[in-house]
């Protein structure tokens, strides 16, 4: 067995689609195993998975050095109180945007991370969504973009990089924020409509999903059904994805129901992603052991190979990737040239989406130019 097939194991031992290893691993393979965590963003799920071989089928663990193990558990730790910070900003976030009357709901993330749950512990799942590797807050604030932006830099926060869905603003020290005024986009416009009139569809209900424990709103489970996977999408046309946003989708599938499903598709396959999204079912599979009754379409598997493929060298978002040097550009227009060749390699496979990039690309900063942005 390779290593990225005993790595798929633990991932699933980890989200509770499988119990044990078909193998023992070496100390090599723990060592590999270990890096190919970090370089995917979740070690601390991974190392979750670890720790139950550790109590279940000690003897599979008999190769994993005391010293790894302890180089591993000061990560889960840290990750741990990460979130716990992230989640008290968040709703710091929520506190002040609400007083000044503007609703808000937290995208991705933290809101994604309480989905985590392990079905052979009979717990109720905090240590697993505690362990899910944090990154930065997306707050979606009801209301114009101006406006909102405007009520911001009045509190004396800084806002930089405005474009036509997000800014950044300076809320906090330790930890970035980015404000939308939209949840997401698409570069095709016909696309982008119909998504458009899907998330004015559902805002009310985003924006008043308000979890009382954690003191801050997110999206609904039906809502991420179809946002998560455009959001997967689009990445791809960037710096790249990894197995966190894949790890994200499969306990979005697994808290769906069937209704919920069968509306998803309907919407993702008007956005013309039904190709992307089978794909990304064969991944789920194999990957995470996601079973037939949670597909929200057949898998691909000629689809999923292509994409697993660019996850498994690039990383989270590409920085593993040698040949994806558009993160490391500080010249906007270069990265705009690169990431525009690195896109055609998709041409065959998104076709429409490629062929938009341009067009939307120039407009998007003719329109930032005007609006006085750059």
């Amino acid at each position: 067995m390779n290593t990225a097939e005993m790595f798929f194991q633990l991932i699933q031992i980890a989200v509770g689609s499988k119990k044990c290893l078909t193998v023992v691993p070496s100390e090599e393979d723990w060592n590999k195993l270990y890096k190919m965590s970090f370089k995917q963003a979740i070690s601390g799920v991974v190392f979750y998975g670890m720790q139950k071989l550790c109590k279940e089928s000690p003897e599979q663990t008999e190769n994993l050095t005391s010293e790894l193990r302890m180089q591993w558990l000061v990560m889960a730790v840290r990750i741990q109180e990460r979130n716990e910070q992230l989640n008290k900003r968040c709703s710091e976030l929520h506190c002040k945007l609400q007083q000044a009357g503007f609703r808000t709901c937290i995208l991705k993330g933290q809101g994604v991370a309480t989905l985590y749950s392990n079905p052979y512990d009979g717990k109720d799942g905090d240590t697993l969504s505690l362990l899910r590797q944090p990154g930065d807050i997306d707050a979606w604030v009801e209301g114009a973009r101006d406006e909102v932006l405007d009520l911001v830099r009045r509190q004396g926060i800084e806002v930089a990089y405005i474009d036509s869905v997000h800014a950044h603003a300076a809320f906090f020290d330790d930890v970035e924020v980015e404000v939308h005024s939209r949840p997401s986009w698409m570069y095709n416009s016909k696309h982008d409509k119909i998504f458009t009139a899907f998330w004015k569809g559902q805002q009310e209900r985003q924006f008043s999903n308000f979890d009382m424990t954690l003191g801050f709103c997110y999206p609904t489970v039906a809502f991420n059904l179809v946002y998560s996977l455009l959001h997967i999408n689009r990445h791809i046309f960037e710096e790249g994805i990894g197995l966190r946003q894949l790890m994200d989708y499969y306990f979005i599938l697994k808290t769906s129901t069937s209704k919920e499903r069968i509306i998803a598709v309907r919407v993702l396959e008007s956005m013309n992603l039904r190709c992307f999204a089978a794909g990304i079912m064969y991944i789920e599979q194999k990957v995470f052991g996601l079973t037939e009754e949670y597909y929200i379409v057949q898998p691909d598997r000629n689809e999923g190979e292509f994409l697993l493929k660019d996850i498994l060298v690039g990383g989270n978002f590409g920085k593993f990737d040698s040949h994806n040097i558009s993160t490391r550009l500080d010249e906007r227009w270069k990265r705009g040239v690169h990431t525009l060749i690195h896109n055609y390699r998709y041409l065959t496979h998104y076709p429409s989406e490629v062929f938009s990039i341009p067009i939307w690309k120039l407009r998007h900063y003719v329109w930032r130019k005007i609006k006085g942005y750059i």
